[in-house]
């Protein structure tokens, strides 16, 4: 269709953005950039041609090109919240935070109800340790819309790093009901519970039992070395079996979240088979 368009009028840029799309779809950047261009040539100010060329050079990694492009953008089209978001885009993928940050706030100034754009700001206030702003925001981007894997994926990181070990379980559970699909939804899901449920006190055990293997190996050696090796294999025992013991302390939490929400529970159980038969 885009080929017939452009051969039934030379002139008119849609054809040749259209084309560009298509190329973008069939993951062809550069041939894709080349179409954008040409329609710009036809309409330099034409707000799809430009987002869709710096889209097209954003996926090529070209973050300084694609920048000028945007910069563009929101100098003709400074009331558009857009054009706000997609050069934020850009700097978060460029981990420019501040400044992707500024351009989130500028277009949830001009539409407060941008989801994207709350995402967006999100994700930056994560890559600046800001987790408890990066929670507020992702959770505003999913009352906006509930059904985004991928911000509950980034909810997950905000509430499990302010030690929400639960809320951060029950995000990676909204995750994959949303797409069961999502891999890495799924191994923060696990990856949240096992926290939430402690474990983790066999492979302590473990540790424990080669510091003691090694100390009864260093008799063999000289008094001295024997001798430090013991100190300092006692130390690490005394850290280790202390942090082993608070592990014990802890109530059962299997049974608590069991209670507490089953269906959590039973994602868990059901995503740690698959993952030891390896089904994903």
């Amino acid at each position: 269709m885009a080929i017939q368009a452009i051969t039934a009028d030379p002139e008119d840029g849609d054809g040749y953005a259209s084309l560009g799309r298509a190329c973008l779809g069939l993951n062809e950047p550069a041939e894709a950039k080349k179409q954008f261009r040409a329609a710009i040539e036809r309409s330099a100010e034409n707000a799809w041609y430009l987002r869709c060329l710096a889209m097209s050079l954003k996926v090529q990694n070209r973050f300084g090109e694609s920048l000028l492009v945007a910069d563009k953008l929101v100098e003709l089209y400074p009331n558009d919240f857009e054009n706000f978001v997609n050069r934020a885009n850009i700097r978060l993928m460029s981990n420019q935070y501040t400044e992707a940050s500024a351009d989130y706030l500028q277009a949830l100034s001009l539409n407060p109800d941008a989801n994207e754009a709350h995402a967006g700001l999100g994700d930056s206030c994560l890559g600046k340790q800001q987790f408890r702003e990066g929670e507020f925001h992702h959770r505003k981007a999913i009352a906006l819309r509930p059904t985004w894997a991928y911000v509950l994926n980034n909810l997950r990181v905000c509430l499990e790093r302010q030690g929400k070990l639960k809320d951060a379980a029950l995000a990676y559970k909204a995750a994959v009901l949303v797409d069961p699909q999502l891999k890495v939804a799924k191994e923060n899901t696990k990856s949240a519970l096992d926290r939430y449920l402690g474990v983790g006190v066999g492979s302590i055990a473990f540790l424990i039992w080669c510091i003691f293997n090694l100390a009864t190996r260093s008799r063999s050696k000289n008094d001295s070395d024997s001798l430090l090796f013991l100190v300092f294999g006692g130390a690490v025992g005394v850290l280790v079996l202390s942090y082993f013991f608070r592990y014990f302390e802890k109530p059962d939490r299997r049974d608590e979240l069991a209670l507490e929400d089953p269906d959590l529970l039973e994602i868990y159980e059901k995503i740690k088979r698959d993952k030891e038969r390896q089904n994903w």
